[in-house]
């Protein structure tokens, strides 16, 4: 299937491919893949498939998530009950949570999620649920957030460069962005 390679960074990246060969970020199908992001440390963001991978995988194998940057990535929820990240479902693996508890990264449930980055590499939030989410990055690399909900959405920018958050959904969502590095994903979906 056709892709849009997205790069922030020294090296080349592509993150959307819904196939069925390995590819890099995000990968919908049934082949192994090893995303590297070549800043200035590797980075390895999504992957929804059966094999193995870092940093997001909602497949059969178990993974081990990775934020290899200068600075360590916390992000931070205030929710009905907080959670490092915990999976139900066939084998351990931390980012991806489908359920009604808040976690990290991504999130599948009805609860919102509210990531903080304070570093310099890229940082790509995904929800997927019915609550608002607000992801905030403080640093210096892209940065691009998606919603898919069912509110409507606001995003603000407090930079100096062109920042589009991705939108899916009519549930509010307000991205906020303070770097210095452009972040141009898309919006699909019904603003108020």
């Amino acid at each position: 299937m056709p892709y849009t390679p997205i790069y922030h960074g020294i090296m080349p990246y592509t993150p959307i491919y819904h196939g069925i060969m390995p590819y890099t970020p995000i990968y919908h199908g049934i082949m192994p893949y090893t995303p590297i992001y070549q800043g200035i440390m590797p980075y390895t963001p999504i992957y929804q498939g059966i094999m193995p991978y870092t940093p997001i995988y909602q497949g059969i194998m178990p993974y081990t998530p990775i934020y290899q940057g200068i600075m360590p990535y916390t992000p931070i929820y205030h929710g009905i009950m907080p959670y490092t990240p915990i999976y139900h479902g066939i084998m351990p693996y931390t980012p991806i949570y489908h359920g009604i508890m808040p976690y990290t990264p991504i999130y599948h449930g009805i609860m919102p999620y509210t990531p903080i980055y304070h570093g310099i590499m890229p940082y790509t939030p995904i929800y997927h649920g019915i609550m608002p989410y607000t992801p905030i990055y403080h640093g210096i690399m892209p940065y691009t957030p998606s919603y898919h909900g069912i509110m409507p959405y606001t995003p603000i920018y407090h930079g100096i460069m062109p920042y589009t958050p991705i939108y899916h959904g009519i549930m509010p969502y307000t991205p906020i962005y303070h770097g210095i590095m452009p972040d141009t994903p898309s919006y699909h979906g019904k603003i108020p």
